[in-house]
């Protein structure tokens, strides 16, 4: 009796550890995602916003062809560096073991069964559009934000000047107050 109710004791003590997802389910689920063509994807994203970005920051400044070949060719060198870097082949296996570490089987099999419905093949067909609308509408907060930001690090940088001047004043204005204090006093001529 007393072996039964270890035995009971142990198995209500050992926690219960969902299935891992098997490699083949996740390969399937980045496979009805189009995962690839996603991070296929994201390098023309980059390089889409990196020039938007140099497009508002030097939108008032004059450039000259050499500087904007300049431009250009770094540009196309960060394009490049994502697109090696996001290569499917070398992404591939970094995400198959994060969708393990993160997902149980019973998960995975729910999401191959929203993934292989029509309104998971519709959410596969139209999330990259809605991604670029939205990378779209967020370049364009930006935009409107870049003046707003670079006058807010200009009066936080004229902040700290000031403050680091006032401190620097500060220690010196002590000190002179310090050394007068160490000084011994003469006697008054009343004493």
């Amino acid at each position: 009796m007393k072996a039964l109710v270890l035995a009971l004791a142990l198995s209500l003590a050992t926690p219960v550890f969902a299935a891992e997802p098997s490699e083949a389910s996740i390969q399937e689920l980045l496979q009805l995602t189009n995962a690839s063509r996603l991070m296929e994807a994201s390098a023309a994203q980059v390089d889409a916003a990196l020039q938007s970005s140099m497009q508002a920051v030097l939108k008032d400044q004059a450039i000259t062809p050499e500087v904007q070949a300049l431009l250009d060719e770094m540009r196309q060198k960060a394009v490049a560096l994502v697109r090696r870097e996001l290569r499917w082949e070398v992404f591939e296996p970094q995400l198959i073991d994060i969708y393990r570490r993160s997902f149980t089987q019973e998960e995975m099999d729910g999401m191959l069964d929203f993934y292989r419905s029509p309104a998971g093949r519709a959410v596969v067909a139209k999330l990259p559009l809605v991604m670029q609308s939205s990378m779209h509408a967020m370049q364009q907060v930006m935009e409107r934000l870049t003046p707003e930001l670079a006058k807010l690090q200009q009066e936080t940088a004229a902040s700290i000047v000031a403050t680091e001047k006032a401190q620097k004043a500060g220690t010196a204005e002590g000190t002179g107050k310090a050394d007068k204090k160490a000084r011994p006093r003469s006697a008054s001529p009343s004493a």
